[in-house]
């Protein structure tokens, strides 16, 4: 699917990056799901939000329906396929039942795309095992 141009003003960019931190992964999503919203209310200026809960990043309320999304976002000007996870099981499960995954590239510039991306269509999911790393406790020296 085509993505879709999302250009913003530069004053809306300077309000969202002064909100947002530079690094985290978290602040990334975090960010990538204001300009999905700032997206949609350019489709439609009565678009309501909610947090989304159990695997869910954003509901949308548009034009008398609800519709939940997983969102994503990265600096990069591509999808960049191999940076995209899915955190938890229940994000996993809706993707499979179809929910769609918006993915915002080129995020921190003034003009981004927007992907909707459907599981089965334009992407699989693939279980990675992952471990954690921990650190060792050392003996202190006498």
């Amino acid at each position: 699917m085509k993505p879709a141009v999302f250009k913003i003003t530069k004053k809306q960019l300077n309000h969202l990056l002064k909100n947002s931190k530079d690094g985290k992964n978290s602040d990334i999503g975090n960010l990538a799901i204001e300009v999905v919203k700032l997206y949609f209310q350019s489709i439609d200026a009565l678009a309501t939000f909610e947090n989304g809960t159990n695997g869910v990043d954003l509901v949308l309320f548009s034009k008398g329906k609800k519709i939940n999304y997983e969102v994503k976002g990265t600096q990069d000007d591509k999808i960049a396929f191999g940076k995209l996870k899915v955190s938890s099981q229940k994000s996993h499960d809706a993707l499979v039942a179809g929910m769609e995954l918006i993915r915002v590239t080129n995020l921190r510039a003034q003009e981004m795309k927007i992907h909707f991306l459907k599981h089965g269509e334009d992407f699989r999911l693939e279980a990675e095992p992952r471990w954690a790393i921990k650190p060792i406790k050392k003996a202190k020296k006498a």
